[in-house]
C-alpha cells in the first residue's frame, strides 16, 4: 500500500517503472489478482489499489502493457468474484481506454460475450453494471478485431437494438461498426444525436459527459466533414454560440469550456476547410482567457493554434491581443507552473511574425526571462528531468532563434552562445532520446539554426564509438560521390521529408542512433544548400549581365511600341466616331423598321377582318341563290303548266265560241290570274339578274383585293 500511494503522488518517468523494486510491486499484483478471489477482503484491497493506480495516465498504459485487461476479464467468470464484480467492471473501464488491440486475442471471445449478455435495458435494476458492460464494449470495439468477434457472437441490429435506450453509448458503438465496415449512410444522424448529446450535457452541467461527446466530436470529424459538410459545420456553429452563452454563466463549470477550447484547438489543427471559424473563435478564446484564470492557458493554446493557421486572423482584436502580451511576459518567471510558461512561448513564437504585433512582443520578452528559463545545472543528471522541463527548455530556445530571425540586431548571437554550452547540448541529446511529438517536434525546429552543433550531438546520440564512426563514414562517402549541389537537395530532401515524416507521425520509433543519422543527415544537406546557393549566385551574376543587355534592347523596343501605340490611339479615335455614326444610323434604320412592323401588323389585322366579312357574305350568298333557283324552278313549272292551260282555254274557245257569258266571264278572268302570275314570274326573273349582278360586284370586289 505504502509503494501504490508513492507511485500515485510521484510525477515519475519511465525509468522509475523500470525500477526492480516497481517490478516486483506489480508482479504481486498480477498473482494477487489470479489467487485472491477466493478470500473476499484480500481481493477488495487489490482491487482498491487498482483503482488508484488507473487514475494515473502513465501508469494506466503500463497496466494494459502488463496484460491486466486478460487477468481482471478472467475475473469476471469467478463465482468468488460476483460480490466485488461492480469494482472490477470500473477498473476494467478505464484499463481499455485507448487500448490497443492489434490481433483477435483469445481472452476477447469469452470477455465480449459476458459484456453482452450482462447488458439489459435502462430501467432495469441492474443499469449501473450494465453502463459499465457497455462502456467496456464501446472501449474494445474502438480496434477492428474486437469489432468482429463482437458481430461475430451477434449481429449489429440486434446490438443496436438491445442498447438503443443507452444514449451516447449506444450511439458511440453505432459509428464504430458504421466505421470500420465503411458504412456512411448514418453520419448525418449521428452527427444530429453527439450534438443533441452535448447539449443536454452542458444543460445538465455533466463534464464528464462534456468530455465524451467532445472526444466522439473529434473522431467522426473527418468522417462528418467528408460526407455531411454543411450539417457538421452548423452543429459546430451552434456549440460555439453554447459556449459563448455557458461563459457568462457563472452556474456552468470549467472543465466544459476547457473541452470546448481543446475540441476546437484540435479540429483548427487538424482541418483547412474550417477557416471561416477563425475570427469567431478568436473572439472565444479571448473572452475566455479574460474570464478566469483556469481557462487561461487552453484559450491561449487555442489563440496559438489559431495563429500558426493564419497569423493574419487577430486584425479584429488587435487591441485585445496586445493586452495579453504583457500578461504572457509574468508567465515567463521561474516560478510559474511550466504549462503556463510553455504556452506563453509557443503563442509569442508564433505572433512575432505579425508585424503589427512584433514590435510589442519583442520590447515585452526580455533576454533575461528566457535565460533564466534556460539555466541547468550541468552536474545535474539530464536523463532524470522531467519531459516538461525539456519541453520547456527547448520551447525557450527556439523563441530565442525566432527573434534573432526577426531581430537580428537586438538577440543576434543569443542562440549561438547557448548551443556552445554542454548543459543544452545534453538538453537536446536527451530530447531526440525521449519519446515525445512535441519535444521531437521543437528538435526538428532548433536543427534548422545554422550554428546548430550537429556533430557534437550525433556523436552524442551514438550508443557507441564504432558505430558512430560506422554510420558517420557511411554517410559522408555517400555525400562525396554526389557532386553537384543540386543533386544532393534533390536526393537527401526527399529522404529527409521522408524521415521528418516518419518520425514526427512516431517518434517512438527513433532510437539514439538513427537520431544522430538524422541530426548528420541534416548537416550534410545544410552544406549542400550552401554550396548550392553560392552556384546560384555565380550564376546569377551572369544572368544579370544577358539581362542587361536585354534591358537595352527592350528599352528600343518600347520606344518602337510607344510610336505604334500613338498611332493606334490615333487610328482608334477615327474608329470610334465611324463607330458613332454607324450606330445612329443603325437607331434610325430600328425605328423605321418598328414603324413598318406596325404598319404591317395593322394591315395584317384589316386584311384578316375583310376576309372574315367576305367569308360571311359568301355564306348569305350561297342561302340567296339556293333559295332562288328553288323558286325559279318552281315558278318555270308553273308558266308551262299556264301555257298549256292557256293553249286548251284557245280550243276551247275556238269550239265553243257560242257559249253563254258566264263562260267568257269565267274565261277572262283565268286571264287576269294568268296575267298576273306571269307578272310575278318577270318580277322574280328581275331579282335573278339583281342577284347575279351582286354575285358579279362581290367577284370584282374580291379580284380588287
Amino acid at each position: 500500500m505504502n509503494l501504490s500511494d508513492s507511485l500515485q503522488s510521484t510525477n515519475f518517468d519511465d525509468l522509475l517503472l523500470d525500477n526492480p523494486t516497481v517490478i516486483k510491486f506489480f508482479l504481486q499484483l498480477q498473482h494477487l489478482i489470479e489467487t485472491a478471489p477466493a478470500n473476499s477482503n484480500a481481493f477488495f484491497q487489490v482491487l482498491l489499489i487498482l483503482e488508484d493506480l488507473c487514475e494515473h495516465e502513465r501508469i494506466r498504459k503500463h497496466l494494459q502493457d502488463l496484460r491486466f485487461v486478460p487477468l481482471l476479464g478472467n475475473v469476471l467468470h469467478f463465482e468468488e468474484a460476483k460480490e466485488n464484480i461492480s469494482m472490477v467492471l470500473k477498473i476494467l473501464d478505464k484499463l481499455t481506454k485507448n487500448l490497443i488491440i492489434d490481433w483477435p486475442e483469445f481472452y476477447l471471445t469469452t470477455l465480449i460475450p459476458f459484456l453482452v449478455d450482462s447488458i439489459e435495458p435502462q430501467d432495469s435494476d441492474n443499469a449501473s453494471t450494465s453502463c459499465l458492460c457497455l462502456s467496456i464494449l464501446v472501449n474494445l470495439s474502438e480496434s477492428r478485431p474486437g469489432i468482429d468477434i463482437l458481430l461475430k457472437f451477434c449481429s449489429s441490429k440486434e446490438l443496436i437494438t438491445k442498447i438503443k435506450s443507452y444514449g451516447f453509448l449506444s450511439l458511440k458503438l453505432h459509428y464504430l461498426i458504421d466505421f470500420f465496415y465503411k458504412n456512411t449512410e448514418n453520419v448525418n444522424q449521428i452527427v444530429f444525436a453527439v450534438f443533441d448529446e452535448i447539449d443536454k450535457a452542458i444543460i445538465q452541467n455533466d463534464a464528464t459527459m462534456c468530455e465524451e461527446c467532445f472526444k466522439f466530436v473529434k473522431e467522426i470529424a473527418r468522417n462528418a466533414l467528408e460526407t455531411c459538410t454543411e450539417t457538421f459545420e452548423s452543429k459546430l456553429w451552434l456549440l460555439l454560440d453554447c459556449l459563448k452563452r455557458a461563459l457568462t454563466d457563472e452556474t456552468v463549470r470549467e472543465v466544459i469550456l476547457i473541452a470546448g477550447l481543446h475540441l476546437f484547438k484540435v479540429l483548427i489543427q487538424s482541418y483547412d476547410s474550417l477557416a471561416s471559424f477563425h475570427k469567431n473563435l478568436l473572439s472565444f478564446a479571448l473572452q475566455c482567457f479574460q474570464r478566469d484564470a483556469l481557462l487561461q492557458v487552453d484559450a491561449l493554446l487555442l489563440i496559438n493554434a489559431l495563429g500558426e493557421r493564419n497569423i493574419y486572423v487577430a486584425e479584429d482584436e488587435e487591441d485585445h491581443l496586445k493586452s495579453i502580451w504583457s500578461k504572457l511576459f509574468e508567465w515567463l518567471k521561474k516560478d510559474v507552473a511550466p504549462n503556463k510558461s510553455l504556452a506563453a512561448l509557443q503563442t509569442l513564437n508564433t505572433f512575432v511574425h505579425n508585424p503589427k504585433h512584433q514590435e510589442l512582443i519583442l520590447k515585452t520578452v526580455s533576454r533575461y526571462s528566457l535565460q533564466a528559463i534556460l539555466e541547468f545545472d550541468v552536474e545535474e543528471n539530464v536523463e532524470k528531468v522531467k519531459d516538461e522541463r525539456i519541453l520547456l527548455i527547448l520551447a525557450a530556445l527556439n523563441l530565442m532563434a525566432t527573434f534573432e530571425a526577426v531581430e537580428p540586431q537586438g538577440w543576434y548571437g543569443c542562440v549561438e552562445n547557448e548551443l556552445k554550452t554542454a548543459e543544452m547540448r545534453s538538453v537536446i541529446t536527451q530530447g531526440f532520446s525521449r519519446k515525445n511529438q512535441d519535444i521531437f517536434k521543437c528538435c526538428l525546429d532548433l536543427i534548422r539554426h545554422s550554428n546548430f552543433p550537429s556533430k557534437e550531438i550525433s556523436c552524442a546520440l551514438y550508443r557507441n564509438k564504432e558505430s558512430a564512426e560506422g554510420q558517420s563514414s557511411s554517410i559522408v562517402a555517400q555525400y562525396e560521390k554526389i557532386v553537384s549541389p543540386q543533386r544532393v537537395l534533390q536526393k537527401q530532401s526527399s529522404q529527409i521529408d521522408d524521415l521528418l515524416k516518419q518520425f514526427s507521425e512516431n517518434p517512438g520509433d527513433m532510437s539514439e542512433s538513427s537520431a544522430a543519422v538524422f541530426v548528420e543527415y541534416q548537416d550534410i544537406y545544410t552544406c549542400a544548400k550552401n554550396d548550392f546557393y553560392k552556384q546560384q549566385i555565380e550564376e546569377g551574376k551572369k544572368h544579370i549581365a544577358a539581362l542587361t543587355k536585354l534591358v537595352n534592347t527592350l528599352e528600343a523596343e518600347r520606344r518602337y511600341t510607344r510610336s505604334l501605340i500613338c498611332q493606334y490611339k490615333i487610328s482608334n479615335e477615327k474608329a470610334h466616331n465611324e463607330v458613332n455614326k454607324c450606330t445612329a444610323v443603325i437607331e434610325e434604320r430600328e425605328k423605321s423598321l418598328a414603324q413598318v412592323t406596325s404598319k404591317n401588323k395593322d394591315l395584317t389585322r384589316r386584311n384578316r377582318e375583310i376576309e372574315q366579312e367576305y367569308e360571311k357574305k359568301c355564306v348569305e350568298n350561297k342561302h340567296s341563290q339556293e333559295e332562288m333557283n328553288n323558286y325559279v324552278t318552281e315558278s318555270k313549272g308553273k308558266i308551262k303548266e299556264l301555257k298549256e292551260l292557256l293553249k286548251g282555254l284557245e280550243e276551247e274557245k275556238i269550239k265553243e265560241q257560242k257559249k253563254n257569258e258566264l263562260s267568257q266571264k269565267v274565261i277572262d278572268d283565268m286571264k287576269k290570274e294568268a296575267n298576273k302570275r306571269i307578272a310575278r314570274i318577270q318580277h322574280l326573273e328581275e331579282k335573278v339578274k339583281e342577284a347575279e349582278s351582286i354575285k358579279q360586284k362581290i367577284h370584282n370586289l374580291m379580284n380588287g383585293l
